[in-house]
This record gives C-alpha cells, sequence and structure tokens, in this order.
C-alpha cells in the first residue's frame, strides 16, 4: 500500500513540474469570434452538416454531403447587420450606427441523376459563396479639450535618459528631435526628467 502511494505522491510531483498551458489571447479571441456563415437551414443547426449533408454548407464541411442531393437548388441567404459603436472619451460622447444588407450565403447546386439501372445514381455539381466574416466596423471616439500634447509623448519616451544621451540620438526621429528643436526642457538634470515647452490645454 505505501508504494501505490508513494508512487501516487512521485508522479504528482513530476507533474506538477510540467508547465501547463491553456487558451491564449489568440484563442480567446478565435473563439469568441462570431463566424455567421452558411445558409439559414445550416445557422438553425449550429453548422453542423459534416454528417447530415444535403445543404450548401456542407461543401466547406464534408464536401461527400453534396452526394445526397437528388435534386437541383438555388439558395439565397440574405442578411442584415446592425453595427453600434458608443464611446466616450473626456466626457465627450460620440454614436454611430451602421446597418448593411448583404447575402450571407449563394449557392448554385445542379444534379444530374442518372436514368440507367447502375451503380450511377446521380452526379452533383454545386458553386457555393459563403460569407465568413464581416469587417465593416467604424468606430469613433471625439474628445473635446482633451489635458494633453503630443509632446508629451517625447517628454515620457526620454524620461530617464540623460542629455548627453538625447544629443548623441538616444531617440534619432523621436525624443532626440523634440530636444533639438526645443520642443521638451529639462525638468531636472540629476533625475533626467523632462517637460513639454507647450503647457497643457
Amino acid at each position: 500500500m505505501r508504494s501505490i502511494v508513494r508512487t501516487f505522491l512521485v508522479s504528482m510531483g513530476l507533474l506538477a513540474l510540467i508547465e501547463g498551458q491553456a487558451q491564449s489571447e489568440e484563442d480567446a479571441l478565435r473563439i469568441s469570434s462570431l463566424m455567421t456563415g452558411g445558409t439559414a437551414r445550416s445557422n438553425g443547426l449550429a453548422n453542423a452538416f459534416g454528417a447530415v449533408g444535403a445543404d450548401p454548407v456542407s461543401i466547406g464541411i464534408n464536401p461527400a454531403g453534396f452526394g445526397l442531393y437528388r435534386t437541383s437548388e438555388l439558395s439565397l441567404t440574405p442578411s442584415l447587420e446592425v453595427n453600434d459603436a458608443n464611446s466616450t472619451f473626456y466626457r465627450t460622447k460620440a454614436a454611430d450606427t451602421q446597418t448593411r444588407f448583404y447575402f450571407n450565403n449563394l449557392a448554385l447546386i445542379l444534379n444530374n441523376p442518372s436514368d440507367g439501372g447502375g451503380d450511377w445514381r446521380s452526379g452533383t455539381f454545386g458553386v457555393v459563396y459563403d460569407r465568413q466574416q464581416t469587417h465593416h466596423w467604424r468606430k469613433q471616439a471625439i474628445g473635446d479639450r482633451v489635458p494633453g500634447t503630443f509632446l508629451q509623448r517625447f517628454v515620457n519616451e526620454a524620461s530617464g535618459t540623460r542629455v548627453d544621451d538625447l544629443n548623441n540620438d538616444a531617440f534619432p526621429f523621436s525624443s532626440s528631435l523634440a530636444w533639438y528643436t526645443y520642443g521638451i526642457d529639462q525638468l531636472d538634470s540629476t533625475a533626467n526628467t523632462y517637460v513639454s515647452a507647450i503647457p497643457f490645454g
């Protein structure tokens, strides 16, 4: 009995040393994105047409599902998309709404049944347009009298940098240029802190 407990404890100890990995932020974005492709029928069944077949969406899931067609089909699936964005930036509110009509799925399935009595029963050819994702988002944020200046970015970047380093192009395309053009001034020489030459407002 002791050897079983000892083996269990050693196994648990070894497993505790292994680094565990779960979903990352990329996986969270991928899992949470809404992919509303397919026909209305397939959306009603959560796109579970891998085995069901006989639907235009099966061309992307399991093309063998086309073998269940016995007639030709023309499929149009219209959709309406409403995007609403609201923002508040420094007590200034902005809102934007966008409504868009589109076709989620267009499909033409042509079935040619065989007249003979052989093993070949029919042939099916299909052309399917399936919209998977939408990127028609427009967001806006408006701020009136924002207490800041563009030079504050250079102040933050240069903070902690000696003046000699700024003169030697520590940040050649940002803070050093602001230093050379007197956009930022040194506030304290011992702490290497800087301040914007133009005050907030």
